[in-house]
């Protein structure tokens, strides 16, 4: 009867939706091994319960530089392709969301002189010190830019000269 009771559970809870796995997480230390708890397809990795990670999946966006602005709008995507032109290009955020950091690939012009960027809404930078672009023609640099919308503030940081 015990073993009849425990396939009874884990098939109703398989049933509801409810299940437990381990799942394999990425970091930059090496590769963890987490237990997790499955409720219909949201996976919620645990760990002391204060830890939920949710992932998706957005398409690339190519944003044209028109009269050197761009509007780079996360309604459309949240990862976003400039190909920036020679001289100074502003770029405005738009329905940025809260909570979410978005990457911004900044690519240089293929010849003549390097572009340049001023963001509206201002960001700020960590230590204060803002990052700087890659001057090389057809250089990448990755810009993630995170918003917090309690305090108003739009983060940024800089992967240069991404190969």
């Amino acid at each position: 009867m015990k073993k009849f009771s425990i396939w009874f559970g884990i098939f109703f809870i398989l049933l509801a939706g409810v299940g437990y796995s381990s799942k394999m997480i990425e970091s930059s230390g090496g590769t963890l091994f987490s237990p997790v708890w499955i409720v219909g397809d949201t996976p919620t990795i645990t760990a002391d319960e204060s830890i939920n990670i949710t992932s998706y999946y957005s398409e690339l966006k190519t944003y044209t530089v028109v009269d050197s602005k761009v509007t780079v709008d996360f309604d459309d995507a949240k990862t976003g392709r400039i190909v920036l032109p020679s001289g100074e290009t502003e770029i405005t955020l738009a329905n940025f969301k809260s909570g979410c950091v978005c990457p911004i690939y900044l690519k240089q012009p293929s010849s003549g002189a390097a572009g340049t960027v001023t963001f509206s809404p201002a960001l700020k930078w960590g230590s204060g010190i803002a990052g700087v672009l890659t001057v090389t023609n057809s250089a990448i640099d990755c810009l993630y830019i995170s918003y917090n919308e309690v305090d108003s503030l739009y983060h940024a940081d800089l992967d240069p000269d991404i190969k």
